[in-house]
């Protein structure tokens, strides 16, 4: 059975029946896609679990606010409070201007989606919107008709900004370590030359953090010290033959050694947009790439 919440008009024909459920699904539904939109045009990677734990917390917050009595937490200000705490739940790690940048990535996605509905409504009903505050429908101007024209219009526009376009310096870098992968964006670096001193194979440099999902707990630890000496647990593990030290000259002349390993698959989006398996080495840092989170490995120029 649906639970139904009954939103009443002026007169006993004008009663309108809301199924919560449905309500509930179409906004998860809703919610789910917007986040989704929105790491897409940022360049940044949402978790599946956070994603749905931010869309589900906004359609239980869309089903009760549009309950009887409860009008007032619809109102606008509470709403984009609303949206920016899904935008903070399901990207928790994201701080200063590239926060603010992402709330209006998602702010933007809304606007986009908001206008092609009401575009969709002055077609259908021409040029009438319906009003959820008091029940009835209203003439529209002309001019918030072309508005939502307009956004929907932009939609293609953000789609071909967000995408991995031939020439961008950004790339899609897949990892494959024992049955489990990872999916990167990852910057084409033409200043990294480093290669592994025992195969010569170019190596890919990625954030020991991007690499939780997919490494032991063991290897985990051995990327996280300072790796001068192989833990029992990991002296044991298949993966200790895979581990490599690669020797680095950074700008300034700093030198050092960068701890690495060799990945079962490694698989690079291509300049003409085709992905095909290559030999590479994945240098391990354990300090973020990119302080805004856009990117997550430096890619060897060789691999493209």
């Amino acid at each position: 059975m649906s639970g139904i919440v009954i939103i009443p008009g002026e007169g006993l024909d004008m009663t309108r029946y809301v199924y919560a459920d449905v309500l509930f699904l179409v906004n998860f539904t809703a919610n789910y896609l917007l986040l989704r939109a929105t790491a897409r045009l940022s360049r940044r990677r949402a978790r599946q679990g956070r994603v749905i734990l931010s869309a589900f917390g906004g359609a239980l917050y869309a089903t009760f606010a549009l309950a009887p009595g409860l009008d007032p937490l619809y109102a606008w200000p509470l709403r984009l409070i609303a949206g920016a705490l899904m935008v903070l739940v399901a990207f928790p790690d994201v701080r200063g201007m590239a926060l603010y940048l992402l709330f209006l990535s998602f702010y933007l996605c809304c606007m986009v989606a908001a206008g092609t509905a009401m575009a969709f409504l002055a077609l259908v009903h021409g040029l009438r919107s319906y009003s959820l505050t008091d029940q009835v429908w209203s003439p529209t101007p002309w001019w918030m008709a072309l508005a939502g024209l307009l956004m929907a219009a932009a939609t293609p526009l953000l789609l071909a900004l967000s995408s991995q376009k031939p020439g961008s310096p950004f790339l899609q870098v897949e990892l494959e370590v024992d049955g489990k992968s990872v999916t990167l964006i990852g910057l084409l670096d033409t200043g990294n030359d480093l290669r592994d001193p025992l195969s010569g194979l170019p190596v890919i440099v990625v954030d020991l953090d991007s690499l939780k999902g997919i490494l032991s707990g063991e290897t985990i630890d051995f990327f996280s010290s300072k790796w001068d000496s192989l833990g029992e647990n990991l002296a044991l593990d298949p993966m200790a033959r895979r581990l490599r030290l690669i020797p680095y000259c950074g700008i300034s002349g700093k030198r050092g050694v960068l701890p690495g390993f060799i990945p079962d698959k490694v698989l690079v989006s291509k300049k003409t947009g085709l992905r095909a398996p290559i030999d590479a080495v994945v240098g391990v840092s354990w300090k973020r790439l990119s302080p805004s989170g856009a990117y997550q490995a430096l890619v060897h120029p060789d691999l493209v």
